[in-house]
């Protein structure tokens, strides 16, 4: 069984000559190796990487790559309390509000289980059921739009998390269709700044979901514009100071 990931901005603060912080790599890394069976060589060579102690400062493409690893779950962590407060959560089978009918939905806004089985009516789940859902499904939606969406690895985690939010509410290939190519065409061409405007065009007008779309799309907008927090430097003397580096860091042992 894999130890457990702490949660938080822990990122930011990555520190890879820190002990506490390569053990919670490790456990990130493990997690992986559980989890995405496509990472299981990649995970495999990164887990030898960040075991042995460094003789050395660690190589930039190095450390690049470990944050790369990490980024992906920031970003679901960091859109998954946004997804659940839009979504809501319903432990019976509802029909879409727009139809009254199918997709039916089950949880927080699942039309399918994770074995692919579409929702019908009638169907019940439990609340445990209804959080893995979700976060498959954003963990799904991350590696889809990795490969789609150009610079993704360089937009910040929450950049990534107001796209997850948009994504799960507009299904997973909305990127380059028709319908979305204002929004398409700033991540495109790198227009970066009118992200935040182009989310708010997406709000169906005049449909009855309207005014819950536009404040959706507004905290999708507030998200996008979050600064990445600034890492601070560690506090000098082994293993440096976990208080200094956020409560993720002060939830770990330190040696």
């Amino acid at each position: 069984m894999s130890r457990p990931v702490p949660v938080g901005d822990y990122v930011a603060h990555f520190d890879p000559q820190l002990d506490h912080h390569r053990a919670w790599l490790l456990a990130v890394l493990e997690r992986l190796l559980v989890n995405e069976a496509q990472a299981l060589g990649e995970g495999g060579s990164l887990r030898q990487l960040w075991s042995a102690p460094p003789a050395e400062p660690l190589a930039v493409a190095a450390v690049a790559a470990a944050a790369s690893v990490t980024d992906r779950f920031n970003a679901v962590a960091l859109v998954l309390p946004l997804v659940q407060e839009f979504e809501g959560r319903e432990l019976i089978a509802y029909p879409e509000p727009e139809t009254g009918a199918e997709p039916w939905t089950v949880g927080s806004g699942s039309t399918s289980y994770a074995d692919g089985t579409t929702i019908h009516a009638g169907d019940t789940i439990h609340q445990g059921q209804a959080d893995a859902l979700l976060a498959g499904r954003l963990e799904r939606d991350d590696a889809w739009l990795a490969q789609r969406i150009p610079g993704w690895d360089a937009l910040s985690s929450h950049q990534q998390a107001a796209l997850l939010s948009f994504t799960y509410n507009c299904g997973p290939n909305w990127f380059g269709s028709d319908g979305f190519a204002t929004l398409s065409r700033c991540l495109q061409q790198g227009e970066l700044e009118q992200v935040p405007a182009a989310l708010l065009l997406y709000v169906n007008p005049g449909g009855p979901s309207e005014a819950g779309l536009r404040r959706r799309r507004k905290a999708e907008a507030a998200l996008w514009c979050t600064p990445p927090t600034p890492a601070r430097p560690s506090s000098p003397g082994a293993g440096g100071s976990p208080s200094a580096l956020g409560p993720a860091v002060a939830a770990m042992p330190t040696p």
